[in-house]
């Protein structure tokens, strides 16, 4: 399992545990904690959702990037070989 995937899994554990404990001292009537979980639940699953969507773009902006100087390097190398090659000619 990645880091990253343990860190996703810990908040989740986390927020189950504030949302355990806040239920279990709030003296609300149950549909007010009930509705309290459903919003809270509906917050965390945003805040994941968010998480997510930033490290998709930031390893597409990375992929694209690596991409860029892979390509960069190809070139010098191929260039590099027809120098050696019209060199040794």
């Amino acid at each position: 399992m990645t880091s990253g995937a343990k860190t996703i899994l810990g908040l989740l554990a986390v927020g189950a545990a504030g949302v355990a404990v806040g239920m279990l001292l709030a003296p609300q009537k149950g549909s007010d904690t009930r509705s309290s979980i459903k919003d809270t639940i509906s917050d965390l699953s945003d805040k994941i959702s968010d998480f997510i969507s930033e490290g998709k773009e930031k390893l597409a902006d990375a992929s694209e990037e690596i991409r860029t100087h892979a390509n960069s390097a190809k070139k010098e190398v191929k260039a590099g070989i027809e120098n050696t090659k019209q060199a040794l000619s």
